[in-house]
């Protein structure tokens, strides 16, 4: 939740990177890797398992 509130603020700008201790938006905005792999996270979150989980093959 630290991180959604982080990456909200300013209209969801996606900053290049947050401070480690406050999540203060730091660097460049509108990187959209970073929102990315936000998205990542929430999508594995909110289905509990990897997105990239590995496959098994069949016999």
């Amino acid at each position: 939740m630290a991180l959604a509130r982080a990456n909200a603020l300013r209209g969801w700008r996606f900053s290049e990177w947050l401070h480690g201790r406050t999540l203060a938006p730091r660097g460049m905005a509108g990187q959209s890797w970073n929102a990315a792999a936000f998205l990542i996270a929430l999508h594995t979150l909110r289905r509990r398992e990897p997105l990239f989980a590995p496959r098994v093959a069949s016999s």
